[in-house]
């Protein structure tokens, strides 16, 4: 199942502004990705959306099986590995 995901915008609340959509892809067991994508291209939220920091506007995430919310969370880092960009100056 794709999903999608809408924030508010800084100026207005009410206003929404979208961030991913219509997103879907599978990650075979020991495999390696890497995200790439301009700034603002939805990347960080991505990740954050799978790690359960944020909730999709529609949709869920099913890692290993298990639809990520607050209480699988613990289980599935058991699976997931993430490593950041950061910059280095």
């Amino acid at each position: 199942m794709a999903w999608t995901f809408y924030f508010p915008t800084k100026l207005n609340k009410q206003t929404k502004k979208l961030a991913i959509k219509n997103i879907s892809f599978e990650v075979k067991s020991g495999d390696c990705y890497v995200l790439l994508g301009s700034n603002g291209a939805g990347k960080s939220t991505l990740f954050k959306i799978m790690l359960s920091e944020i909730q999709p506007t529609c949709g869920t995430v099913r890692i290993k099986n298990m639809e990520v919310n607050l209480d699988s969370i613990p289980e599935i880092r058991k699976h997931v590995g993430y490593c950041p960009q950061m910059n280095a100056y």
